[in-house]
């Protein structure tokens, strides 16, 4: 039973206020700077995005911006790989026979992710997209996949 008043007697020295300082501010708030790597491990999972392979990187300061992913490949779908928060205007797929498709995305909102583009009944070459569309998150990346 000894130790009930010890843990009283901790918790009211903790409640009461201290005796009155006036040493400067920053010197006060010294003890915290330093504690402030404990709050790294769970920072850490709340990391930002990150690059991506074979993609562009985008800030919400831009704006709207037309980005041009090279994709030179064939495939039988195109998606897009997103880090972080996207809006989009429109697409438009260069084919490497010249044809283009021009897509109205609709001002679609897209959170990370993969998302369907466009697919193909067959396997079809591609040069390149271009993607009218603004970050919504502070750091963004863009990247063009195929599926073959």
């Amino acid at each position: 039973m000894r130790t009930l008043p010890a843990v009283l007697l901790l918790l009211h020295l903790g409640l009461t206020p201290g005796p009155t300082s006036t040493a400067p501010r920053a010197a006060r708030n010294a003890l915290f700077v330093p504690l402030t790597w404990l709050a790294s491990p769970v920072l850490a999972l709340f990391k930002g995005p990150q690059p991506l392979p074979n993609s562009v990187a985008l800030s919400r300061e831009r704006g709207w911006s037309d980005v041009t992913l090279d994709v030179d490949n064939h495939g039988t779908a195109l998606y897009l790989q997103l880090s972080g928060r996207f809006e989009f205007g429109r697409a438009v797929i260069e084919y490497g026979d010249g044809e283009r498709d021009q897509l109205d995305l609709r001002q679609a909102s897209r959170n990370s992710g993969i998302y369907e583009l466009k697919t193909f009944d067959r396997d079809r070459d591609m040069h390149r997209v271009t993607l009218e569309l603004k970050a919504l998150s502070p750091t963004g990346y863009v990247g063009a996949r195929l599926m073959r």
